[in-house]
């Protein structure tokens, strides 16, 4: 009986909890609509879109989020919103989006940012999800369907990024989780 109590708080607990809560997702970025691809080929000049779609959560109802650059000569053109609602206009300033159907599961479709390719850019270059300067957190910001304020992950795409060993990606399109400043005494206080 003793082993059985804990198992059924435990069971409890983890049946009663909004996984929408526990699951803030990602704010991810691909090169395809089909949120597959997560690398630019800048080999000549042309255009190329590139897609925000938030992932991984049960459901939300709204984002938060920037954009920033590092080590590619793409030009940014335009950014279009999937929903209505939207406030601000250029992702690289921070927008922020509240999803029109109400509360979606995932994938949610964002927008689309476009781009003018040089052909010139370096390997391994990116574009990442960041935190919109204006958010109080200093983190990139969700609304799950409970109007709580989650904080998702941030994904980037790279631009001609490099193969690796066995065709793998060494300079990969990972996604950025975030983190906070703590103590080993905190992280164990949690669990007492």
């Amino acid at each position: 009986m003793r082993t059985v109590l804990p198992i059924l708080i435990l069971l409890a607990a983890t049946l009663g909890t909004n996984p929408a809560i526990a699951q803030p997702g990602v704010i991810a970025l691909f090169t395809d609509p089909a949120a597959w691809e997560c690398n630019i080929i800048d080999d000549a000049p042309g255009i190329v879109q590139v897609y925000v779609v938030h992932l991984l959560t049960a459901g939300a109802l709204a984002s938060n989020f920037g954009i920033a650059d590092y080590r590619h000569n793409l030009t940014y053109v335009g950014w279009e919103a999937a929903h209505s609602v939207t406030i601000g206009s250029n992702p690289y300033s921070g927008v922020a989006v509240s999803y029109d159907a109400g509360c979606l599961p995932a994938p949610i479709p964002i927008g689309t940012i476009t781009y003018v390719k040089s052909g010139t850019s370096p390997d391994c270059g990116e574009i990442r999800v960041v935190r919109d300067p204006a958010t109080v957190s200093g983190l990139i910001e969700g609304v799950d369907c409970s109007f709580n304020t989650t904080f998702p992950a941030g994904g980037r795409v790279r631009v001609n990024g490099v193969p690796g060993a066995w065709g793998l990606d060494y300079c990969g399109c990972g996604f950025h989780v975030p983190v906070e400043a703590t103590s080993w005494g905190k992280v164990k206080a949690m669990y007492r």
